[in-house]
């Protein structure tokens, strides 16, 4: 695991007619994040491993739509599962492997075209986040057009990731 270095940055920013603080940095996680800090891998294979195939047993639907305001193309894509019955979604945010540097993937980039898991989370929380630079960009990216299921905002758990986006 590696150590990642916190700076600190906030601002604001406009989707669509919402305003929003961004708050990187010290300060920015909840205080149980730094519990949840050890298994940062563990929540990563959960991911695959037990939420995705809890949500198919339980019938949830999936969507995929671009990142941006109407959902266009853009160098991400999030993917949404809903199962009946959910207030919210469970979402990943996928960056194509073709828009990943060859030195950002070094020994890891796949011989075909394809995906990479960039953050996952459930509604408003993110429960995991890469800790690949490029992903990480893209990560704060696509959370610039927040989707309709983070209109009141989004909280990192990740504490290599700290990071809260507040509907002000």
């Amino acid at each position: 695991m590696s150590t990642a270095i916190h700076t600190q940055a906030q601002d604001t920013f406009t989707v669509g007619a919402r305003q929003y603080r961004w708050h990187e940095g010290d300060g920015a996680l909840p205080a149980r994040a730094a519990a949840l800090s050890g298994r940062r891998e563990a929540l990563r294979s959960a991911f695959y491993a037990t939420v995705i195939p809890g949500l198919e047993r339980r019938g949830a639907v999936r969507q995929l739509r671009g990142v941006g305001p109407r959902g266009g193309a853009a160098r991400a894509h999030w993917v949404t599962w809903m199962a009946p019955g959910d207030a919210r979604p469970v979402w990943a945010l996928f960056v194509p492997t073709g828009r990943v540097s060859a030195e950002a993937l070094g020994s890891e980039r796949p011989a075909n075209d394809g995906a990479l898991l960039a953050a996952w989370g459930d509604g408003p929380l993110m429960a995991w986040v890469s800790e690949r630079p490029a992903l990480q960009a893209a990560v704060r990216e696509a959370l610039r057009a927040l989707p309709p299921w983070m209109a009141d905002g989004v909280c990192s758990a990740d504490a290599a990731f700290p990071l809260r986006v507040v509907r002000v």
